[in-house]
């Protein structure tokens, strides 16, 4: 940590000794607005308009998925999976987490203009930590050489750090070197916002009266108008006080001077600020829950989502791609690259006919549009294809094909209807796939709570094995906190799913269906994490020496950090699909279902292929075993299965029969 600078020597920080030095730039000072009010980033960003712009981009970039991409000698690219850079942006430092350390520099920058991160670096010079600097307290400045370094104060002690050695993300700026803050240089608006929101606070802070005289037929001594005054106040002021009837005497009377909020048009200077606000950021105002007027950039929420990517993230992103490339990859064919296609996926029918079409044209081989899917390629998926009915002119058409005799009829049908479950299961798959980040996101914050919660147990026991009686108590609050966690994806997925598979007729039933189900589905998955996450503590507990213990549990953590969130998602999806499908097709009329292996499967899930139950039974009892390949041993399932996934890494379907 940049602190431990202070005590440690192994750190790259060199404390500057002289005492004189004063910064060139002063982000401490709030630059004063016409309205008297001084805007500074603190104070600024406690405008909920500017706190929620600032949140809205931070917060969207950080949780953007960020890889590492390599370019061969032959062109073709491919992700790096496994590279110390690669975990050090997944892993910054011990006390921080990529979302953690990406969300806070890009907040700095929003605000001060200027976010910056020391590089840490071994004893050959490559980086393995990340340690985020104060904006405030940060400056890039000069030697005598011209050479550009940093200075930065902890704790009233300066530290110079060579450039190669900071992170510097930095918007627009005069010099090219250092933004500028958006807050200072549009100090009026920021200030206008601020000073409307104090106007009001004061307006309903003073009962929401207007102030008026107080008149007296007679003459008044000094003392006696201070009495007047503050008996009046305590009577009348406040907003505790509002529309109390006043009692006035010996012929006083009130006179209302003020003047009414409504004629100094308060709340529409309040929506304009707001929207003055979003025009500095570039956001749309809908994002930040003000829905009133449109926007040029389109009329649908697909539209404007895309508009958002485009021109408030896009500019950031890049700039945060090409820092990571100059400070951090060393290599010429590597670069670094944030895959924003879930931000820009169109509704699952329009991606699917855009993909026929660019399919059918040979522009994308099938595997390049997996790839665009998150799925893994098929073999001979990677040729192009073009319409066979597309011939020179003047030649000739083919023949027709000979109509299929009458015997051969019922298995033209039985083909008809497989390739069109198929389709069906292919845009299913898709939104399956498509919805795979939001269940992870939701199970890698649970992960992170988690681990915190136990680590912090740990701390607190002098006994670790008293851990396996803590579990029981603490894994109830758990399973509630990851039914909080995963209620809008599963939700919203239960939604969408009912909308692509249930017929026209039953879209109502379904959708009623399918929501009362979801909740009982939140259940289902607070008991599955919980169940898995206790075990593995219990049986750590249980089957380690109390010695090793300790040593034994971080591991198991450190394990649930790097692959839990990944690999419970997989699953959950599929589960999520499966149950979700059941009760869909049950509200819709359906009577059987049919078992459907996808391509890849494993030998057991395709000799499941085809099998055939009723919409209130199981395709396999309790006990009963399916064979897979010769030699392998066969799987006996431990419960009835009524719908995939019948094992773990499973990915079939159901279809109705």
């Amino acid at each position: 940590m940049i602190f431990d600078s202070l005590q440690r020597e192994k750190r790259s920080l060199v404390p500057h000794q002289g005492s004189s030095w004063f910064p060139s730039l002063m982000p401490g000072i709030a630059a004063r607005s016409n309205t008297g009010r001084h805007v500074d980033e603190p104070s600024a960003m406690a405008s909920t308009a500017v706190g929620a712009c600032v949140r809205l981009i931070s917060e969207t970039i950080a949780t953007l998925p960020l890889h590492i991409h390599e370019v061969s000698p032959t062109g073709s690219r491919s992700r790096v999976r496994d590279d110390r850079i690669v975990r050090l942006l997944h892993r910054p430092n011990e006390e921080m987490d990529e979302v953690q350390l990406r969300e806070t520099l890009t907040a700095h920058a929003l605000t001060w203009g200027n976010g910056y991160a020391e590089i840490e670096r071994d004893g050959l010079g490559r980086p393995v930590r990340l340690w985020p600097l104060l904006p405030d307290r940060t400056f890039p400045k000069r030697d005598v050489a011209d050479r550009l370094y940093y200075r930065t104060t902890v704790r009233g002690e300066h530290f110079d750090l060579p450039a190669e050695n900071v992170l510097h993300l930095a918007g627009p700026g005069w010099d090219g070197v250092v933004g500028y803050s958006p807050l200072r240089l549009h100090a009026e608006a920021v200030g206008l916002s601020q000073a409307t929101e104090e106007f009001g606070a004061r307006w309903f802070g003073g009962g929401a009266r207007p102030g008026g005289i107080l008149s007296h037929p007679g003459r008044l001594s000094e003392q006696a108008k201070r009495n007047l005054s503050d008996s009046w106040q305590d009577a009348q002021g406040g907003l505790t006080n509002a529309h109390r009837t006043a009692i006035l005497e010996e012929g006083m009377s009130w006179t209302a001077i003020g003047i009414p909020p409504e004629d100094s048009q308060f709340l529409e200077t309040r929506k304009f600020q707001v929207e003055e606000i979003a025009r500095i950021y570039r956001v749309p105002l809908h994002l930040i829950q003000h829905q009133e007027k449109s926007t040029s950039w389109g009329s649908g929420i697909e539209e404007l989502g895309i508009g958002f990517v485009t021109y408030s993230l896009q500019p950031w992103l890049t700039r945060w791609e090409q820092r990571i490339k100059s400070a951090l990859i060393e290599e010429d064919n590597r670069y670094a690259k944030h895959s924003v296609e879930g931000l820009l996926r169109g509704s699952t029918e329009k991606r699917a006919d855009f993909y026929v079409r660019m399919v059918q044209h040979g522009i994308f081989s099938p595997n390049e549009v997996r790839e665009l899917e998150d799925r893994n390629p098929v073999p001979g998926g990677d040729a192009h294809y073009v319409p066979a009915n597309l011939l020179p002119m003047g030649q000739p058409l083919p023949e027709p094909a000979p109509p299929a005799p009458p015997e051969d009829n019922r298995a033209l049908k039985a083909a008809e209807k497989r390739a069109e479950e198929d389709r069906s299961l292919a845009v299913r798959r898709r939104l399956r796939q498509s919805f795979l980040p939001l269940f992870t996101r939701a199970a890698r914050r649970v992960t992170a709570w988690e681990v915190a919660r136990i680590r912090a147990a740990l701390r607190r026991m002098d006994n670790p094995a008293d851990l396996a009686e803590w579990v029981t108590e603490e894994y109830e609050r758990t399973a509630a906190h990851v039914r909080d966690q995963f209620r809008e994806p599963v939700q919203t997925y239960a939604g969408a799913l009912s909308a692509q598979i249930a017929p026209d007729h039953a879209q109502d039933d379904a959708a009623r269906a399918v929501n009362e189900f979801a909740e009982d589905y939140l259940d289902g998955i607070g008991h599955r994490w919980t169940s898995r996450s206790a075990n593995d503590i219990r049986n750590a507990v249980r089957d380690t020496p109390s010695d090793g213990l300790l040593k034994r549990l971080d591991e198991i953590v450190e394990r649930w950090e790097e692959t839990r969130a990944d690999s419970f998602t997989q699953d959950e999806v599929v589960q999520a699909t499966g149950s979700m499908s059941r009760v869909i097709f049950a509200a819709a009329g359906v009577v059987a279902l049919k078992w459907r292996a996808n391509p890849g499967a494993c030998a057991i899930c395709d000799s499941m292929d085809g099998r055939i139950s009723s919409i209130e039974g199981s395709f396999l009892q309790e006990g009963e075993t399916v064979a897979g390949e010769e030699g392998q041993t066969p799987l006996r399932v431990s419960r009835s299965i009524a719908h995939p996934p019948l094992h773990r890494g499973c990915t079939c379907d159901i279809v109705p029969e």
